[in-house]
């Protein structure tokens, strides 16, 4: 239930982002977030969503 209702009123969903984590930057679109509540990063020619535990978020606008 926590899931759900916090991705209903997720900012950004669908949207573009960009994750700085420790040893690399990624780019792709924002797909929610998985049972453990980690970031889910879709990302051109990968098939499954990279999983995002911690790192700094910007969204497209710079929200």
């Amino acid at each position: 239930p926590v899931r759900t209702a916090w991705l209903a009123r997720a900012e950004g969903l669908g949207g573009p982002l960009v994750a700085r984590l420790a040893d690399r930057t990624l780019e792709g679109r924002f797909d929610g977030i998985d049972a453990g509540g980690a970031l889910l990063l879709s990302q051109p020619g990968r098939e499954a969503p990279t999983r995002i535990a911690a790192g700094d978020v910007f969204f497209a606008g710079g929200t």
